[in-house]
């Protein structure tokens, strides 16, 4: 069996370059080296990209939910010792659905399981959860730059 262990917040700004307000991971609970990456996001709705209306109607934008699930699904790689001073970059989306509007101060739940690797492009089929209910799915691309 896999070594498995959780990454913390300040790891997480080690290995990737965004920054809030564009930092979409605020842990990653679970991460199993070249295979699975399991990170937690909270969107909140006084966070400076949301208008400061104070409505409970307000729903997370699809795309932040799939730039949230890019992020996570990078550390699958970050975190294999080959590709630890790399960076990962959104490649493609596909087949992504949406079941379910994403409300602020949800927490996303988002598990990522690499399905293929082939010339420094990483596939993942991603799932997001809220309340433990399937929000969304797809296959996420991350194109890996080693010495990025």
């Amino acid at each position: 069996m896999k070594n498995k262990f959780k990454i913390t917040k300040e790891k997480i700004l080690s290995l990737l370059p965004h920054r809030e307000p564009f930092l979409f991971v605020d842990e990653i609970e679970e991460i199993i080296p070249g295979e699975k990456a399991i990170g937690i996001k909270k969107f909140k709705n006084d966070e400076i990209f949301f208008p400061t209306i104070n409505s409970n109607n307000l729903t997370i934008p699809e795309a932040y939910i799939i730039e949230a699930t890019a992020q996570v699904s990078a550390f699958i790689l970050l975190t294999v010792n080959k590709y630890s001073n790399s960076l990962g970059l959104l490649a493609s989306v596909q087949d992504f659905k949406f079941f379910k509007k994403v409300n602020f101060n949800e927490t996303l739940r988002i598990i990522a399981n690499l399905i293929g690797l082939k010339l420094g492009i990483a596939k993942s089929l991603v799932e997001v959860f809220v309340n433990n209910k399937l929000v969304a799915t797809g296959t996420i691309a991350v194109k890996i730059i080693e010495g990025g």
